[in-house]
């Protein structure tokens, strides 16, 4: 079998692109990538991490409409509507 991590321990500039992405995706937690750059664990980073800007559309709105009641809720105006 081909073994990717012997060619990404070899090029660290494509490491450091590979890692990030690997993360971001949801395919790495922080714990591993640390793992993988020999840095000790740190607690609370075995976690998988999504960005929060993808929605299914369904939910596309939803949190502006929290946004608008949580200003509502502290008096803030809304210069949004």
């Amino acid at each position: 079998e081909f073994n990717r991590e012997s060619l990404l321990q070899m090029d660290s500039a494509a490491k450091a692109n590979y890692i990030p992405k690997m993360i971001n995706s949801g395919s790495m937690t922080i714990a591993e990538s640390r793992q993988k750059n020999n840095f000790p664990f740190k607690e609370g980073t075995d976690v998988v991490l999504v960005n929060g800007n993808m929605l299914p559309l369904d939910k596309l709105g939803a949190a502006q409409d929290a946004r608008s009641a949580m200003r509502g809720a502290l008096g803030i105006e809304d210069n949004n509507e």
